[in-house]
């Protein structure tokens, strides 16, 4: 049997112990610790890329770091996987609990929906350490609407909790929302990711090839991609319009889907999974990025980011801060009510037409991603520095 009062005892002790180590005061030049929570590699997605960039850019600054990865080890949403991420987050979580540190640090990378009731339990612990806490917003989900949950967690947060979203927009339906929220920050994914710029800009005056990179699914896109190069080819069967297709399949179905789709279609590629040098080449050899997204979490995405760094234009369908990152000068954005298909396919044929405005999309989708990433760069360096200072 349990003995209730011992154990109510040992429990009291230990929140003593972590609320007197909280309240010690600070030496000169202390540095906090940091845990940061959230989904990392593998498997690569937007969110855990930034997640590790933002991690690799504190330890860059002098952080002492903690990296708790509560993420799924698989693509696939079916409830059987979301639930195998329990013991996962048990691990972590009894991790957190048991350190004793004082002035530390708590950055979470919100969840898109019931990831944030995990979430919830580090939060508590750390609202009774006195930790600072810093929520990071990649999500969409519980902004188009309030949602209880979401509620919950920015309430336990607290009103000293720094709020990170990615775009004016963001920031703006996440205050509208929950207007509990007083401390906000607004950084662009620009800032944080490291890209790379295609050394051959003025070189490319036609557009040939489109492309697709991303978790290969029908929330992505991938269906409305491949209708779009189909169009097109029967269009405008010469110059034969080329399209390259990297990324991991989300499932089977979307796989099988996907493999039956494709033999009707020679002039598309499946590269698979594209990571480092492989992706750099991808995005060498591509003239424009297609991004068909009706994915409900899709915020800032990271590949839109990474193609015009390249100096790429984009084609994307409208969700969370894509508006804020692609202008009529370096692609086309869709709204959700628009049928994306038609329009892609409208836009993409009078640009075969005209190199010239294509070289110029090109060049400008470039200036307008090294805009974004200079113009939060000064917001990102006053987070870090917040987060490490203690």
């Amino acid at each position: 049997m349990i003995d209730m009062q011992k154990t109510l005892n040992i429990l009291l002790r230990v929140f003593l112990l972590f609320r007197k180590e909280s309240l010690k005061p600070r030496a000169m030049g202390f540095k906090a610790k940091v845990f940061m929570v959230g989904a990392y590699p593998p498997p690569i997605s937007g969110l855990s890329v930034v997640n590790a960039a933002m991690c690799e850019r504190l330890k860059n600054d002098g952080a002492m770091l903690d990296v708790i990865d509560i993420g799924g080890k698989s693509l696939d949403r079916s409830f059987s996987i979301r639930a195998g991420r329990f013991p996962i987050v048990l691990k972590g979580f009894s991790r957190f609990f048991m350190s004793s540190v004082r002035r530390a640090a708590l950055y979470i990378s919100v969840s898109g929906s019931l990831g944030q009731v995990y979430e919830m339990l580090f939060l508590f612990v750390a609202r009774l350490r006195h930790m600072r806490i810093f929520l990071h917003h990649h999500s969409y989900a519980y902004l188009d609407k309030k949602r209880f949950v979401t509620e919950c967690l920015v309430r336990i947060a607290g009103k000293n909790a720094t709020h990170i979203a990615l775009c004016e927009n963001m920031g703006r339906s996440l205050i509208g929302c929950y207007p509990q929220i007083e401390k906000l920050v607004i950084i662009s994914n620009a800032a944080i990711i490291h890209s790379g710029q295609r050394s051959d800009l003025t070189s490319r005056s036609t557009m040939k090839t489109l492309g697709f990179l991303g978790n290969i699914s029908a929330e992505k896109g991938i269906f409305e991609f491949l209708d779009v190069v189909d169009q097109l080819s029967k269009r405008r069967p010469k110059p034969e319009v080329r399209a390259l297709i990297a990324g991991p399949f989300e499932s089977k179905s979307v796989e099988t889907k996907f493999r039956v789709l494709h033999k009707a279609l020679p002039n598309v590629t499946y590269l698979g999974p594209q990571h480092g040098k492989e992706k750099e080449c991808f995005f060498q050899d591509i003239d424009i990025l297609l991004f068909p997204t009706k994915y409900i979490n899709e915020a800032e995405p990271v590949t839109i980011h990474e193609a015009m760094s390249y100096g790429i234009p984009v084609v994307a369908w409208q969700r969370g801060c894509i508006k804020n990152i692609v202008s009529h000068e370096s692609g086309l954005v869709v709204e959700q009510h628009e049928d994306f298909v038609s329009a892609a396919v409208n836009y993409l044929s009078d640009l075969i037409s005209s190199p010239s405005v294509y070289h110029k999309l090109s060049a400008s989708a470039y200036k307008q991603y090294a805009t974004q990433r200079g113009t939060y760069q000064k917001a990102l360096d006053a987070l870090c520095k917040d987060i490490i200072a203690g």
